[in-house]
């Protein structure tokens, strides 16, 4: 089916109905299956339970365009790890400034917390997939 590629980069995918899963999120590292997966109109559903991901954050997370969702996507044509290696330079500065801001004893918004734990999942997917990546020291502060 054209989702299969999509579930076949997720861990511990289990089915639950004719085209309904769970899985492990991406995103936050999840070690249980929190995340549901499911085909509705041609579209691929998928909402995490543990960390309030959704398809998009969860495609992205894994390296494929949020295209991917829709049944008439091109994605699978291209390389399949464009987005990993598009995303990647942008990847290392929000993490970097991330971990900057921790150290500091910065206040953390939720919505930064989100994005950094979905860099740090596709920072994740480069090194699993074999993809060279320049990772910025945790104690560089030039760049800032």
């Amino acid at each position: 089916m054209w989702y299969d590629q999509v579930l076949d980069r997720l861990d511990k995918v289990r089915r639950r109905g004719e085209e309904s899963w769970i899985a492990c999120c991406p995103v936050h590292d999840d070690k249980n299956p929190s995340m549901t997966v499911s085909v509705k109109d041609r579209k691929l559903l998928m909402y995490c339970f543990a960390c309030g991901a959704k398809g998009d954050s969860v495609v992205e997370s894994i390296g494929l365009n949020a295209s991917a969702l829709f049944e008439d996507s091109k994605e699978f044509d291209a390389d399949p790890h464009y987005l990993l290696k598009k995303t990647q330079e942008d990847d290392d500065f929000l993490i970097a400034i991330y971990q900057s801001a921790k150290r500091s004893g910065e206040r953390i918004k939720y919505k930064d917390h989100k994005a950094y734990m979905e860099a740090m999942a596709r920072r994740h997917n480069r090194t699993e997939a074999g993809i060279a990546q320049t990772i910025i020291p945790e104690t560089q502060q030039e760049f800032l």
